[in-house]
C-alpha cells in the first residue's frame, strides 16, 4: 500500500501485484461486484499447484487454478483490497471441531485482556491448533509487560497510524532503511514487543533493508563493520532512514565507531530510535550527549535524530520529539493517561 494514499483508502492493504490474478466470490463461486464482500481467491506464477501427497485437501483448496485463500474481502474500483476477515470459523484440532468465537470470548475474559482474535495454524501432532496475537511492550518500567491482543485490523491499523504520523517528520518517499539490529531477531518468531513492532513499523518506508547487527555464537550483538562501511560508501549521498532501539542504538554502533573515530558521512540520514532509555541509565547518558554523539558518527544535523514514544501501550500511536525536544501527539490519538505523560516528560 502506498503511504501517500492511506488516508484516501484507510485500512486498505492495497492492489494485487502485477503478477497476481484476485476475485472475490459468493458460496457459489459467483464473481462479487466491487464493495460486496466474499472469499478472496488468488491465482497466477506465484501460487503454488497444490498440496504434496495429499490431493484430498488440494480438490478442497484449490479450484480451476485459483487458491481459496478463505479470507473474506471486498475490493473497490481500483483494485484496492480490504480483508474483512476469515471465512473459517471452527478448527479441527485431534478429531474435535473447535469454534474460534469460543476460544476469543475465553480469552477476553481473562484479566488484562481486552480485544482478541484467535486463528489456525497447522501443527504435526494435533492436526490444527489455534493461535492468539499478542503484543509485549519492553517493561523496562514496571518490569511487567504490556500485553496487547491484536487482532487482523488493529494491525494494519498500527502501520497505517505509524506511517501517518513518521511522514510528518521525514516525508512519504521510500529510501534505503538501515536497522541497527540482528535480521536473526527478526527472523527467530520473537513476540512482538516494543523493538520488533518499531522495526516492523517502519518497514512501509523502504525500498530496501540492511541489518547492521550480527549474533556471535554467546547470543550477543556484534556490529557487522563491512556489512555497515559498504552500506554508507552506497548511500552516501542518499536520503535514508535508520532505526535503531535506544540502547542497542547506543552500545552496538554508537560506542564501538566513536572508539575508532568513524563517521560514516550521511548528512541525508533520518535517524530514528525509541525505548531502552533506561537501560542507558547506569552509563549516565542524556539525550544531549546521545544526540549529539549521533551526530558526530552519522554526519548528519541534529534536527535527523528522533527519538518516539508508544507503539505496544498504545497501539500504533507514536509520540515523536520535535527539534525542541518535546514529544508530539497526533490529533487522532487518544492522550496519554496521566501516569504515561509523567513518564514521558520526566
Amino acid at each position: 500500500m502506498e503511504p501517500e494514499r492511506w488516508e484516501e483508502k484507510p485500512g486498505s492493504v492495497g492492489r494485487p501485484l502485477d503478477n497476481l490474478m484476485v476475485s472475490i466470490v459468493d458460496e457459489q463461486g459467483n464473481a462479487l461486484h466491487a464493495g460486496q464482500v466474499g472469499e478472496l481467491l488468488v491465482k497466477g506464477p506465484s501460487i503454488c499447484s497444490g498440496y504434496l501427497n495429499d490431493p484430498e485437501e488440494t480438490r478442497r483448496i484449490f479450484c480451476d487454478g485459483w487458491l481459496r485463500t478463505g479470507d473474506l474481502a471486498r475490493k473497490d474500483e481500483e483494485g484496492y483490497l480490504w480483508i474483512e476477515g476469515r471465512k473459517q470459523a471452527f478448527v479441527k484440532m485431534r478429531g474435535m471441531r473447535v469454534s474460534l468465537a469460543e476460544v476469543e470470548e475465553r480469552a477476553t475474559a481473562i484479566p488484562g485482556v481486552y480485544e482478541c482474535a484467535a486463528c489456525a495454524v497447522d501443527h504435526p501432532e494435533v492436526g490444527e491448533a489455534v493461535v492468539l496475537f499478542a503484543l509485549t511492550s519492553s517493561a523496562t518500567t514496571s518490569q511487567l509487560p504490556s500485553r496487547v491482543v491484536l487482532d487482523s485490523p488493529t494491525a494494519r491499523r498500527m502501520t497505517k497510524g505509524v506511517v501517518i504520523i513518521v511522514r510528518d517528520f521525514i516525508g512519504s518517499a521510500r529510501r534505503p532503511y538501515l536497522v541497527v539490529d540482528a535480521p536473526s531477531f527478526i527472523e527467530g518468531g520473537n513476540a512482538l514487543g516494543a523493538r520488533l513492532a518499531a522495526i516492523q513499523g517502519l518497514h512501509p518506508f523502504a525500498t530496501e533493508t540492511t541489518y547492521c547487527l550480527n549474533v556471535n555464537d554467546q547470543g550477543d550483538l556484534t556490529l557487522d563493520q563491512d556489512r555497515l562501511r559498504e552500506f554508507a560508501k552506497d548511500q552516501q549521498d542518499a536520503e535514508l532512514l535508520v532505526y535503531g532501539f535506544t540502547s542497542i542504538l547506543w552500545n552496538h554502533l554508537v560506542k564501538p565507531l566513536l572508539a575508532k573515530g568513524i563517521c560514516l558521512d550521511l548528512p541525508k540520514a533520518w535517524v530514528l530510535h525509541s525505548g531502552g532509555w533506561k537501560r542507558l541509565q547506569d552509563q549516565a547518558i542524556e539525550k544531549a550527549l546521545f544526540n549529539d554523539q549521533l551526530v558526530r558518527v552519522f554526519g548528519c544535523s541534529p534536527d535527523r535524530i528522533i527519538d518516539f514514544y508508544g507503539m505496544v501501550e498504545s497501539v500504533g500511536v507514536i509520540f515523536p520529539d520535535c527539534s525542541e525536544g518535546n514529544k508530539h501527539a497526533p490529533v487522532f490519538g487518544d492522550g496519554p493517561r496521566p501516569c504515561v505523560v509523567n513518564h514521558i516528560f520526566n
